[in-house]
This record gives structure tokens, sequence and C-alpha cells, in this order.
């Protein structure tokens, strides 16, 4: 079963600007394996576009940008004397931050759950997925 995306090519387009002719196919793929993987990481359909919470779409249309923004998945990048770091997850290309998945864990808890601030990573959650 083909679920809808959580976000659609028009929420990204309002967020970067019009996707260029002939990256339509790719802005979509792109938004599709976003939705798979909130889908995963919240262990919820989230299958009817009307009630598809809003920060889900900002989540998924966040990470298209990202994969947009670094279309190769580079990680580091120099000219001249000057280097930047795009960081380990870059290569990634589409991928969650942990704010993603707080705001992720938080919309789809279904009940009580507990965050260990000495874990430093979302993995600290335990219950509510």
């Amino acid at each position: 079963m083909d679920l809808p995306l959580i976000a659609t090519v028009d929420d990204l387009e309002a967020k970067v600007g019009p996707i260029p002719d002939g990256q339509e196919g790719w802005a979509e793929a792109a938004l599709r394996y976003a939705s798979n993987l909130v889908r995963a990481v919240g262990n919820r359909a989230w299958d009817d576009p009307d009630t598809i919470p809003e920060q889900l779409v900002d989540v998924v249309v966040g990470m298209a940008e990202r994969a947009q923004g670094n279309p190769s998945g580079v990680t580091q990048d120099t000219a001249g004397p000057f280097t930047v770091s795009y960081g380990p997850r870059a290569a990634d290309r589409i991928y969650l931050t942990v704010g993603d998945r707080l705001i992720i864990r938080s919309v789809g808890a279904s009940g009580a759950f507990s965050f260990d601030p000495s874990a430093g990573n979302p993995s600290g959650f335990i219950g509510g997925g």
C-alpha cells in the first residue's frame, strides 16, 4: 500500500522556491524517502493527509531541503586556504537530526515517556513510540 507523502512538492517549494524543471521526480522521491523514515522512527502510519501534524511536514521538508542543498553528499569542501566541513551526516543526504527525532517522538507519543538528559541522544527516550 502506498502511503501519502507527509510533505508534498508544494510544501517543499514553499520553503525553497520553485523546483527546477526536470527535478520534480527527484523532489518527490526525496520526500517519499523522508516520509518513510519519519514513519519508521515514529512507529506510526500517518496515513490520512488531513490529519498529518504540521510539525512532521516541517521535518520532512527540512530533510529534503538538506538533501537538495548537498546532492552529492559532500562532507568537506576546500577552496584555497579555506575548508568547510558539513559533518559526518552530510554523506547520508537524507537524514534526521536530533531535533527532528525529538519532534517525531513528541508528535507520535501515544503515552507517557521519559528522557534521560545524560544520554545525550534521542535513544534516551523510553516508551511512547
